[in-house]
């Protein structure tokens, strides 16, 4: 992914944070079912290296293009966006 940029060193709890509102905003947008698809098809291990996060990043991506619609993709992301310091 060439614009995605993440710092090496990240908060202990970034991918907890993120998981927890990537998860929140699959249930409320589509379905819990379909969260808890989601998340395990594409687990996101803690202390991930940003290698590892950035294919992450890509595989949800392409989960969410290829499963629904633009807008309810588009508001699935815009609930669990974070920021480069895994601020939400």
């Amino acid at each position: 992914m060439k614009n995605f940029s993440m710092p090496e060193q990240v908060s202990p709890t970034l991918e907890i944070d993120g998981l927890m509102r990537l998860n929140r905003s699959l249930e409320k947008n589509v379905s819990r079912e379909v969260a808890e698809s989601i998340m395990k098809e594409i687990p996101l291990s803690v202390n991930s290296t940003s290698d590892i996060r950035a294919e992450w990043v890509e595989k949800l991506s392409a989960v969410l293009e290829n499963r629904f619609d633009k807008k309810t993709a588009k508001n699935i992301r815009q609930e669990c966006y974070c920021n480069e310091n895994g601020a939400g």
